[in-house]
Protein backbone atom coordinates (compact mmCIF):
# COMPACT_ATOMS: atom_id res chain seq x y z
CA UNK A 1 0.00 0.00 0.00
CA UNK A 2 1.32 3.33 -0.97
CA UNK A 3 2.07 5.90 1.55
CA UNK A 4 -0.38 8.75 2.42
CA UNK A 5 1.37 11.87 -0.09
CA UNK A 6 -1.00 15.30 0.36
CA UNK A 7 0.36 16.73 -3.19
CA UNK A 8 -1.23 20.04 -4.57
CA UNK A 9 0.02 20.44 -7.90
CA UNK A 10 -0.64 23.90 -9.26
CA UNK A 11 1.39 23.36 -12.55
CA UNK A 12 2.66 26.97 -14.05
CA UNK A 13 3.56 25.86 -17.28
CA UNK A 14 3.62 28.76 -18.79
CA UNK A 15 4.31 31.13 -16.24
CA UNK A 16 7.44 33.51 -17.38
CA UNK A 17 6.32 36.17 -14.37
CA UNK A 18 8.31 37.42 -11.16
CA UNK A 19 9.49 35.46 -8.76
CA UNK A 20 7.27 33.91 -6.75
CA UNK A 21 6.85 35.57 -2.77
CA UNK A 22 8.08 33.41 0.17
CA UNK A 23 4.79 32.18 1.36
CA UNK A 24 5.10 30.23 -1.93
CA UNK A 25 8.10 28.40 -1.46
CA UNK A 26 10.14 28.91 1.67
CA UNK A 27 7.12 27.46 4.13
CA UNK A 28 5.05 24.99 1.99
CA UNK A 29 4.98 21.71 3.47
CA UNK A 30 6.31 18.94 1.00
CA UNK A 31 4.64 18.63 -2.08
CA UNK A 32 2.85 21.60 -1.81
CA UNK A 33 3.61 24.77 -3.81
CA UNK A 34 3.92 26.00 -7.51
CA UNK A 35 5.37 23.17 -10.29
CA UNK A 36 6.47 23.87 -13.30
CA UNK A 37 5.47 20.90 -16.04
CA UNK A 38 8.75 19.81 -17.97
CA UNK A 39 10.59 22.29 -16.30
CA UNK A 40 9.11 26.34 -17.20
CA UNK A 41 7.99 24.87 -20.69
CA UNK A 42 7.01 28.00 -22.34
CA UNK A 43 9.52 29.98 -21.17
CA UNK A 44 12.38 27.68 -21.81
CA UNK A 45 12.40 24.53 -24.14
CA UNK A 46 10.15 21.60 -21.96
CA UNK A 47 12.53 19.11 -20.67
CA UNK A 48 15.98 20.94 -21.54
CA UNK A 49 18.84 21.92 -19.34
CA UNK A 50 17.66 25.23 -19.17
CA UNK A 51 14.15 24.99 -18.17
CA UNK A 52 15.19 23.58 -14.85
CA UNK A 53 17.84 26.26 -14.50
CA UNK A 54 14.46 28.88 -14.97
CA UNK A 55 12.36 26.74 -12.34
CA UNK A 56 14.77 26.37 -9.86
CA UNK A 57 15.76 30.43 -10.17
CA UNK A 58 12.04 30.89 -10.20
CA UNK A 59 12.01 28.82 -6.88
CA UNK A 60 9.43 26.44 -8.70
CA UNK A 61 8.82 22.42 -7.94
CA UNK A 62 9.14 20.86 -11.28
CA UNK A 63 7.95 18.31 -13.42
CA UNK A 64 10.47 15.73 -15.40
CA UNK A 65 10.06 13.05 -17.58
CA UNK A 66 12.47 10.36 -17.18
CA UNK A 67 13.45 7.00 -19.84
CA UNK A 68 16.57 4.82 -20.07
CA UNK A 69 19.22 4.79 -22.93
CA UNK A 70 19.94 1.47 -23.99
CA UNK A 71 23.07 1.84 -21.94
CA UNK A 72 21.20 2.05 -18.71
CA UNK A 73 21.42 5.92 -18.57
CA UNK A 74 18.07 7.81 -16.90
CA UNK A 75 17.27 10.55 -19.69
CA UNK A 76 14.71 12.96 -20.04
CA UNK A 77 12.30 12.41 -22.66
CA UNK A 78 8.68 12.38 -23.00
CA UNK A 79 8.04 10.64 -26.14
CA UNK A 80 9.22 6.86 -26.37
CA UNK A 81 10.88 7.67 -29.60
CA UNK A 82 13.05 10.98 -30.10
CA UNK A 83 11.49 11.53 -33.64
CA UNK A 84 8.90 14.72 -32.64
CA UNK A 85 12.05 16.84 -30.69
CA UNK A 86 15.18 16.48 -31.55
CA UNK A 87 16.87 15.95 -34.99
CA UNK A 88 17.35 12.14 -34.55
CA UNK A 89 15.05 9.52 -35.03
CA UNK A 90 14.67 6.21 -32.84
CA UNK A 91 13.59 4.33 -29.63
CA UNK A 92 14.96 6.29 -26.86
CA UNK A 93 15.69 2.59 -25.30
CA UNK A 94 17.70 1.95 -28.71
CA UNK A 95 19.73 4.72 -28.27
CA UNK A 96 23.02 5.00 -25.80
CA UNK A 97 23.68 8.26 -23.68
CA UNK A 98 26.20 9.41 -25.83
CA UNK A 99 23.96 8.71 -28.98
CA UNK A 100 20.79 10.70 -27.08
CA UNK A 101 22.73 13.68 -25.28
CA UNK A 102 24.46 14.50 -29.01
CA UNK A 103 21.17 15.57 -30.26
CA UNK A 104 19.38 18.78 -30.12
CA UNK A 105 16.36 18.94 -27.83
CA UNK A 106 14.43 22.16 -29.99
CA UNK A 107 13.68 20.78 -33.11
CA UNK A 108 10.51 22.11 -33.55
CA UNK A 109 8.92 25.52 -33.16
CA UNK A 110 9.43 28.39 -31.94
CA UNK A 111 12.41 27.07 -29.99
CA UNK A 112 14.34 25.70 -33.13
CA UNK A 113 15.22 29.49 -34.08
CA UNK A 114 15.33 30.93 -30.64
CA UNK A 115 18.52 31.70 -28.16
CA UNK A 116 17.88 27.69 -27.30
CA UNK A 117 18.12 26.43 -30.12
CA UNK A 118 21.45 24.11 -29.54
CA UNK A 119 20.09 22.86 -26.22
CA UNK A 120 20.75 19.07 -26.00
CA UNK A 121 18.72 16.05 -24.37
CA UNK A 122 20.13 16.04 -20.82
CA UNK A 123 20.57 13.32 -19.02
CA UNK A 124 18.56 13.51 -15.14
CA UNK A 125 21.36 14.52 -13.64
CA UNK A 126 22.28 17.60 -15.63
CA UNK A 127 18.19 18.44 -14.43
CA UNK A 128 18.81 17.41 -10.79
CA UNK A 129 21.76 20.10 -10.84
CA UNK A 130 20.05 23.39 -10.93
CA UNK A 131 17.15 21.67 -8.66
CA UNK A 132 19.49 20.37 -5.91
CA UNK A 133 20.50 23.74 -4.49
CA UNK A 134 17.26 25.59 -4.92
CA UNK A 135 15.36 23.74 -2.29
CA UNK A 136 12.91 22.48 -4.25
CA UNK A 137 10.99 19.18 -5.43
CA UNK A 138 10.72 17.28 -8.45
CA UNK A 139 8.47 14.90 -9.87
CA UNK A 140 10.13 12.57 -11.73
CA UNK A 141 7.03 11.25 -14.24
CA UNK A 142 8.33 7.77 -15.04
CA UNK A 143 7.95 7.23 -18.90
CA UNK A 144 9.63 3.80 -18.98
CA UNK A 145 9.70 0.89 -16.38
CA UNK A 146 13.21 0.74 -14.78
CA UNK A 147 15.04 -2.60 -14.26
CA UNK A 148 16.60 -3.01 -11.10
CA UNK A 149 20.41 -1.34 -12.54
CA UNK A 150 18.39 1.67 -14.04
CA UNK A 151 16.80 2.10 -10.86
CA UNK A 152 20.02 2.23 -9.34
CA UNK A 153 21.53 4.96 -11.85
CA UNK A 154 18.35 7.14 -10.95
CA UNK A 155 18.97 7.06 -7.43
CA UNK A 156 22.72 7.55 -7.40
CA UNK A 157 21.91 10.56 -9.73
CA UNK A 158 19.57 11.66 -6.90
CA UNK A 159 21.89 11.05 -4.02
CA UNK A 160 24.71 13.23 -6.10
CA UNK A 161 22.10 16.11 -6.05
CA UNK A 162 21.10 15.74 -2.47
CA UNK A 163 17.45 15.62 -3.43
CA UNK A 164 16.51 12.33 -1.70
CA UNK A 165 14.21 13.83 0.29
CA UNK A 166 12.63 16.19 -2.39
CA UNK A 167 11.63 12.98 -4.55
CA UNK A 168 8.12 12.48 -6.04
CA UNK A 169 8.25 9.10 -8.09
CA UNK A 170 4.89 8.77 -10.47
CA UNK A 171 4.45 5.75 -12.22
CA UNK A 172 1.69 3.04 -12.75
CA UNK A 173 1.27 0.56 -9.72
CA UNK A 174 3.70 -1.62 -11.22
CA UNK A 175 6.62 0.38 -11.24
CA UNK A 176 5.87 2.40 -8.04
CA UNK A 177 5.54 -0.95 -5.91
CA UNK A 178 9.02 -1.98 -7.22
CA UNK A 179 10.64 1.29 -6.56
CA UNK A 180 8.94 0.76 -2.60
CA UNK A 181 10.91 -1.74 -2.19
CA UNK A 182 14.51 -0.27 -3.64
CA UNK A 183 13.46 3.44 -2.23
CA UNK A 184 11.17 2.73 0.28
CA UNK A 185 11.82 6.52 1.74
CA UNK A 186 10.72 7.87 -1.39
CA UNK A 187 7.39 9.48 -1.74
CA UNK A 188 5.06 7.86 -4.34
CA UNK A 189 1.94 8.99 -6.89
CA UNK A 190 -0.30 6.71 -8.79
CA UNK A 191 -0.79 8.14 -12.96
CA UNK A 192 -3.79 7.10 -13.59
CA UNK A 193 -5.42 8.06 -17.38
CA UNK A 194 -9.33 8.42 -17.30
CA UNK A 195 -11.90 7.63 -19.99
CA UNK A 196 -11.33 10.55 -22.90
CA UNK A 197 -15.77 10.74 -22.04
CA UNK A 198 -14.34 12.42 -18.20
CA UNK A 199 -13.00 15.48 -20.57
CA UNK A 200 -9.72 15.21 -18.04
CA UNK A 201 -6.38 14.46 -19.73
CA UNK A 202 -5.47 12.27 -15.80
Amino acid sequence: MLKPLAVALTFAAGCAGPQPTASHTAAAPAGIGVWGHKGVEHSRPGNTAASYVLAASLHFNAETDVQYSSDGVPVIMHDHTVNSTTDGTGAVRDLTAAQLTALRATHYAPWNTSPYAEERVPILAQVLAPMGPSGRSILLDMHAAPTAANWAATRKAIHAAGMDSRIIVMSNPEVLANVKIWSPAFARMIIEYLPATTNATH
